[in-house]
């Protein structure tokens, strides 16, 4: 659910995911009035769902999950930060042999606040926190380290699905993370100060190729 509401584009879920609704395996049930295919709205996961309320809302806050442009993979002009970057759980960059890597189950992406090229409805230069998320789909937890990157001091936890209260801590660079097994972790970092940067350097919102 996680990886679907920090995903771009539309969420599509059914009717019944947000409360932990079962259909037992069977994806074709439109011919089914039964129990296979009713919600149980008695036995709704309570806690699943403000879950979903929370992962909802945290989207609708953070545009850098609702991009309204396609990420380019480069350095935002001048700034040497790129819009999106991969990384190995050891916080290198991740290259084609990671890529290629049959076993591997685990990654980290980040997604620069300052490269959205957008305006918001008021006609301003939209941006947004930095974001570091943490995917481990592995069964055991596995050690990420924060990559050394010139966007932020230090990292915030936001949210963690293995363990909801634990969403306080604060990380740095180069600092090692536990990730439990199957679960992700977000973290925000505040965005560098763009009035730090020349206006030529910024990013070119009225750029309609991009």
């Amino acid at each position: 659910m996680v990886t679907l509401f920090l995903s771009q584009g539309v969420p599509m879920i059914y009717c019944g995911d947000e409360i932990g609704n079962s259909q037992c395996g069977n994806n074709n049930t439109y011919c089914q009035d039964s129990d296979i295919s009713w919600v149980k709205w008695d036995s709704a996961d309570k806690e699943l769902h403000a879950f979903v309320k929370k992962l909802i809302a945290f989207r609708k806050t953070h545009p850098s999950f609702t991009r309204k442009r396609w990420f380019r993979g480069k350095p935002i002009r001048n700034t040497g930060i790129e819009d999106i970057a991969w990384f190995a759980p050891d916080g290198s960059r991740m290259d084609e042999e990671n890529w290629n890597n049959g076993w591997a189950k685990s990654l980290g992406v980040f997604l620069n606040g300052s490269g959205l090229r957008c305006l918001d409805e008021f006609g301003e230069k939209m941006t947004d926190d930095n974001f570091y998320v943490v995917f481990n789909a592995h069964e055991e937890p596995v050690n990420f380290t924060i990559p050394a990157m010139k966007s932020g001091s230090e990292w915030r936890l936001v949210l963690n699905t293995a363990d909801t209260a634990d969403e306080s801590h604060v990380f740095v660079p180069l600092e090692d993370i536990n990730v439990a097994g199957r679960s992700i972790m977000v973290l925000s970092s505040k965005n560098f100060s763009l009035d730090k940067i020349p206006p030529e350097s910024l990013p070119d919102i009225t750029d309609k190729n991009g």
